[in-house]
């Protein structure tokens, strides 16, 4: 017979918040994290957590909605599109003020 259960882990809940340590020119995820739960912060002093230990009575699990999530991207990728072509006339208009014959 399957378990239906969920493992609940700190790091598959919706409150927990990853952190990451720079390594050389990249960020690397760290071996822990933090609660973002206002309730549980407000009744505990220890906020960190290492992810593969078990959770609290507060762990909710992690809600993707395909569609919003879909739309937010394309909302994301667009305004990043608008800020590299911004950056990119920037740029075209530094190197022409440095070079004004060109």
């Amino acid at each position: 017979m399957e378990s239906t259960s969920v493992t609940k882990k700190c790091v598959e809940c919706k409150h927990y918040v990853q952190h990451y340590i720079r390594s050389g020119t990249a960020f690397r995820a760290a071996c822990c994290g933090h609660c973002a739960c206002k309730e549980r912060n407000s009744k505990l002093q220890n906020k960190f957590h290492i992810p593969d230990i078990g959770s609290c009575e507060l762990w909710e699990p992690v809600e993707i909605d395909s569609e919003t999530s879909g739309a937010q991207i394309e909302k994301t990728l667009f305004e990043i599109a608008q800020k590299l072509n911004d950056i990119a006339n920037i740029l075209l208009l530094d190197k022409q003020n440095k070079n004004p014959s060109e």
